[in-house]
């Protein structure tokens, strides 16, 4: 079966002194990334590029593996995450105390049984979006930002640490499904901000482009920003 998809991706960098955000769209082979970085200049974004690198390297070779209770996909998802944060770490192991960075680090992937993967871990979020409802796929392990002063680093991530506890979740795409990537910088958990992306999606054409949808996600508070801001939309055509 070919994989058709649509998809946009919206970027922001705010007032934040350096893009720490990235993101990977492959729709030939199914799979959609976003990596939020942390650490500052030369660190967080280095170690989200290292990430997304990484999913690049592997994305168009998913061979199926053994996982146990996880799925062929959950066990590919898991076993890129641990040689992500594996990358993160030998990287971070050569730079000084305060030049070691990180990642909060979204995979999804889509088999051709329709199946959609979603693996998560750190501060980042993943919605679906089924017949008008917004359902959350992964809970980010941290709390939203709120002020300037908040804590910037999530309570799991890929570069924190040997140990890793990504979440996933498997199931089929249904027609009209959407599925949104969130970096920590959006108020995804704000009723406000999903009643509008709710609004611009009423008056979307299904099958088109989604580059405005979520461009409409990233520009609330534009320059102003205190912090990168990375939205990610695909919508499966099969």
């Amino acid at each position: 079966m070919r994989r058709t998809f649509a998809y946009g991706v919206a970027t922001n960098q705010g007032r934040w002194p350096v893009q720490e955000d990235g993101y990977f769209a492959d729709p030939a082979h199914g799979v959609f990334a976003l990596a939020d970085g942390f650490g500052g200049r030369g660190n967080g974004d280095i170690a989200a590029k290292i990430a997304l690198e990484e999913v690049r390297n592997e994305g168009g070779d998913r061979s199926p593996r053994e996982g146990g209770i996880y799925t062929p996909a959950q066990a590919w998802h898991r076993e890129l995450f641990g040689e992500v944060n594996k990358k993160i770490l030998q990287w971070s192991d050569k730079r000084p105390p305060g030049g070691k960075g990180g990642c909060s680090l979204i995979v999804a992937s889509v088999e051709r049984e329709r199946e959609l993967t979603v693996t998560g871990c750190g501060a980042c979020s993943a919605f679906l979006v089924r017949s008008g409802r917004w359902l959350p796929l992964l809970s980010a392990q941290a709390a939203p930002r709120v002020l300037p002063s908040d804590p910037m680093f999530p309570a799991q991530a890929v570069g924190l640490g040997r140990e890793l506890n990504p979440e996933s979740r498997s199931f089929l795409w249904e027609p009209g499904d959407l599925l949104f990537l969130f970096s920590s910088g959006l108020a995804w958990d704000s009723e406000p901000f999903l009643t509008d992306l709710s609004g611009q999606l009423a008056l979307r054409v299904p099958g088109s482009d989604l580059a405005s949808v979520v461009g409409m996600a990233v520009e609330g508070e534009g320059a102003d920003a205190p912090w990168n801001q990375t939205a990610v939309a695909v919508e499966s055509l099969f």
